[in-house]
């Protein structure tokens, strides 16, 4: 395959398919879990760092699965993402202490004159799960793409809300919920 000038490089796909091809069933999911249209991102990890993470043997073979268990999602997601913030998960590490950790080793990085930016650690328990949410929801319409059917999911389960006046399905924020909840008790 020659590229069109001598500035530009060209990749063969079908040789990286083939080459990357224990990677691939997991693309979708890093990359609605790392951020896309629909899913926000987190703060310094892009989409080299989730492939590094997939290459490390990181496994997201529940999300974008419709049958899939909240538990296996939710684990599976918080080892892929601590692994993107370069940290290590036991099997009954959550969120908070992964972020506790990356907030404690990074501290040791810096000098005590420098203050560390908030955006530059792991979510929040309740952020994190809102966002394993949108990517789960939004790999399985990606992966029913080719089926033409589209997933069968309760809506609830992925907190998102039909705008019937203009026809879409509007994500319900962490404010939304505690707004909900304070006027149920």
């Amino acid at each position: 395959m020659e590229p069109t000038s001598p500035e530009r490089t060209s990749v063969n796909i079908g040789d990286n398919v083939i080459k990357h091809q224990s990677i691939v069933p997991q693309l979708l999911a890093a990359h609605a879990l790392t951020g896309c249209d629909t899913v926000g991102c987190y703060f310094g990890i892009g989409k080299i760092k989730a492939v590094k993470v997939l290459k490390a043997g990181y496994k997201l073979d529940s999300i974008g699965q419709p049958e899939a268990q909240h538990e296996t999602i939710i684990r599976e997601a918080t080892q892929f993402i601590a692994a993107c913030y370069g940290e290590k998960v036991g099997p009954n590490d959550s969120m908070p202490d992964i972020r506790y950790r990356h907030w404690i080793s990074s501290m040791g990085r810096k000098s005590a004159a420098s203050v560390h930016q908030l955006k530059t650690l792991p979510p929040t328990s309740e952020a994190f799960v809102e966002n394993v949410k949108r990517a789960h929801f939004q790999a399985c319409i990606w992966r029913s793409a080719l089926t033409g059917e589209a997933p069968d999911m309760d809506l609830w389960r992925t907190d998102a809300v039909s705008d019937d006046d203009f026809g879409v399905l509007m994500p319900v924020t962490l404010h939304h919920k505690r707004k909900l909840l304070q006027q149920l008790l």
